[in-house]
């Protein structure tokens, strides 16, 4: 079977994070930022809800309710939409991680955290995510921010200057916080940072992906981790994963869709 052209193989992994990419990680607009500059530390936040509580317990749930809104059901463009039975059914994974998050922000972060809230509230009652509402995406493009900026994770603050820059050959497994923000000339950015976790034993090479010779977006490959997707004014995007040992590949389609010029790709080692 040939292989589909550059256009349309990463337009179609892009569409289907497409709509996980607008939630996990960008917004049209630059996002609100924290109030709070203080390091994670027991009982010294000034935080929503819970006034003994400190922001630790919500860079903990931070990776967990990103990798809910990875999952987010329906996401293809291309697919069905998704039913009420499944969008109620994903609600209940992403609402635990967003509740322990709430109670433990610190204050500034509240009101974002209660659009969030009103969000997932919405999709437990069978309605979809409006991933146009850039209430919603400054929201959770300011809550991983603010986790990037304090939490203390290890960071990979990734660059497409033309190549991928940024991401070490190896990591740890564990929590990270991952920036993704273009340098490169108008027209040759990258759209959508890729975060794929190559299933065990295949053979998958980001030369592959790079030639566009393997699709990340096939299942029985790779699983979509992690996204991010940087604003239209240039602002960069953020999102956290939980990786465990294994194989990644950090890529992204450069340009806009349907037209992508070719593909960037990084290999990491997660050990």
């Amino acid at each position: 079977m040939s292989r589909p052209p550059l256009s349309r193989a990463p337009l179609a992994l892009a569409g289907a994070a497409l709509t996980v990419a607008a939630l996990a990680a960008c917004s049209s607009t630059a996002a609100p930022a924290a109030t709070s500059t203080a390091k994670p530390s027991a009982g010294t936040a000034t935080v929503a809800g819970d006034s003994t509580a400190d922001f630790a317990a919500a860079c903990a749930a931070l990776p967990s309710f990103d990798a809910a809104i990875t999952a987010y059901p329906g996401a293809d463009s291309d697919g069905p939409p998704p039913t009420a039975a499944q969008l109620t059914s994903w609600a209940s994974t992403a609402m635990p991680s967003l509740t322990i998050i709430a109670k433990h922000v610190p204050a500034g972060l509240d009101p974002d955290v209660k659009i969030l809230t009103t969000a997932l509230e919405g999709v437990s009652h069978g309605t979809p995510l409006n991933t146009d509402d850039a209430t919603v995406t400054g929201a959770l493009t300011a809550l991983n921010k603010s986790g990037h900026d304090i939490c203390g994770l290890t960071k990979v603050d990734v660059v497409d200057n033309g190549e991928l820059t940024g991401a070490p050959a190896t990591l740890p497994a564990g929590p990270v916080s991952i920036s993704f923000t273009n340098t490169a000339p108008a027209g040759q950015t990258g759209f959508i940072l890729l975060v794929a976790k190559i299933k065990d034993g295949a053979q998958v090479t980001a030369d592959q992906v790079r030639t566009n010779t393997v699709d990340l977006g096939n299942p029985s490959i790779a699983d979509i981790v992690a996204v991010a997707q940087p604003g239209q004014d240039g602002s960069a995007a953020y999102t956290t994963a939980n990786l465990a040992a294994g194989h990644y590949i950090l890529s992204t389609p450069v340009g806009t869709p349907p037209a992508f010029s070719k593909i960037l790709a990084v290999d990491l080692q997660i050990t």
